[in-house]
């Protein structure tokens, strides 16, 4: 028990460190940076490995010019797929140097996973065996029995709970939501190990606070801050559980990753985390250097 329990020990140790920001390294393969696409090292590589490459080092610099500064990365599958076999390389080559390197930042595989139990299995062996994983994202309409694999890895499993997207009202009305937030937080029906954590959109602050409200402790990953256009101020005072502590991550991928598409990429997106990271400790009034 002690040792899954540990792969979401892992998130709420940066965050008790006060880093709350996950990059999203959505890399999609179009908007990367045309000063690394012409580069020399690159051009006598054949297609595949030349696009794998370039989408492993794009991630590579984001990495290494941000991870003081964040809790997590998150990688969402559907661009990597979109480049087959090379985008499905560079994803797992950058989930897996994340792992070796920087062993202390966590890392989703955000692939919105949910399937019966033995299609699971397959979902499971790539994100948390090839890839190596720390969590991952699925959808709760298939209800607990068919999650239930992912749950038993004690691996971090994101359940989808209020989305960011415009739209999300259809399925997603108060009386889904909030019972979606109770039955994942429950140790009794979703929550056994301890693994659960929800996601809750920024553009959705009101609520945001009702599902902390019946989730108190529940770890949250929060996307649409940026270009989705949601409030960080009301995001973070309504992440904050009652106790005080901050189990929350806010998540920004095109407004930190593709903020520059010049040579200064990498700089900007430190830039972009940085000024992201100290947002969120002064809404919290913790002092920054």
């Amino acid at each position: 028990m002690e040792e899954k329990m540990n792969h979401l020990l892992k998130l709420t140790n940066r965050t008790s460190a006060d880093f709350h920001v996950c990059v999203g390294l959505d890399s999609d393969f179009k908007k990367i940076p045309q000063c690394l696409k012409e580069h020399a090292k690159l051009k006598l590589l054949q297609e595949n490995e030349k696009i794998s490459a370039i989408m492993f080092s794009f991630n590579l610099a984001i990495i290494e010019a941000t991870f003081e500064y964040v809790a997590a990365y998150k990688l969402n599958l559907g661009f990597y797929l979109d480049q087959g076999i090379a985008g499905i390389e560079a994803l797992r080559d950058t989930c897996l140097y994340l792992k070796r390197e920087h062993p202390e930042i966590f890392v989703i595989l955000d692939s919105k996973s949910g399937d019966i139990g033995n299609t699971n299995l397959g979902y499971m062996n790539f994100i948390f065996n090839k890839c190596q994983a720390d969590a991952v994202t699925v959808h709760n309409y298939m209800g607990y029995k068919a999650m239930k694999p992912f749950l038993e890895t004690g691996k971090g499993v994101f359940v989808l709970c209020k989305t960011s997207n415009e739209g999300s009202e259809e399925f997603q009305g108060e009386g889904h939501y909030l019972k979606v937030a109770k039955h994942v937080a429950s140790r009794e029906i979703w929550n056994e190990y301890q693994n659960c954590g929800l996601v809750v959109g920024a553009t959705y602050p009101d609520e945001l606070l009702k599902v902390r409200e019946v989730a108190p402790f529940i770890a949250l990953l929060i996307p649409g801050i940026g270009k989705q256009g949601g409030a960080l101020e009301a995001t973070v005072k309504n992440a904050v559980s009652p106790n005080g502590e901050s189990y929350f991550i806010v998540n920004s991928s095109r407004g930190i990753i593709f903020a520059s598409d010049g040579e200064d990429y990498a700089k900007v997106a430190q830039e972009k985390t940085i000024e992201l990271h100290k947002k969120i400790m002064k809404i919290k009034k913790i002092p920054t250097k």
